[in-house]
């Protein structure tokens, strides 16, 4: 419960271009009383915008109950529709309805021409050229 009430529980992502990348966060109630969390995805003006949604929603809106001295763990949707090589924020910001606890966790992201190979349990990524020969 040490960065709360809202994080990532990954720093970044890498979507290959045409696949659905999920990565999930926690809203956590460090209060004993159950608490209501507005939550909003903030990616400010960039192309990321219209491609990254709460997985719940599919808004870049939501609100979460959380049981006192708890979590609850959601997740944010990033569709590889488009490249988008240089990385961009993702914000994530939760504030209680009684105002108590507010926060927000940042997720860099990126949507990149590759492709991942499942190969057992371990994933290959392969680089595809865009290069004429």
């Amino acid at each position: 419960y040490e960065d709360w009430p809202i994080v990532f529980l990954r720093d970044s992502t890498e979507v290959p271009l045409g696949t659905t990348d999920r990565v999930s966060f926690q809203v956590i109630n460090v209060q004993e009383d159950a608490k209501t969390f507005d939550l909003e995805l903030s990616i400010g003006n960039n192309d990321m915008d219209s491609l990254t949604t709460f997985t719940e929603t599919e808004t870049n809106e939501m609100t979460v109950d959380v049981g006192g001295s708890s979590s609850e763990t959601y997740s944010v949707e990033i569709r590889g529709n488009t490249i988008i090589e240089n990385p961009k924020n993702i914000e994530l910001q939760a504030e209680s309805r009684d105002g108590n606890l507010e926060g927000y966790d940042t997720l860099q992201a990126s949507i990149t021409n590759s492709t991942v190979t499942a190969v057992g349990n371990t994933s290959r990524r392969e680089e595809t050229s865009l290069e004429s020969e």
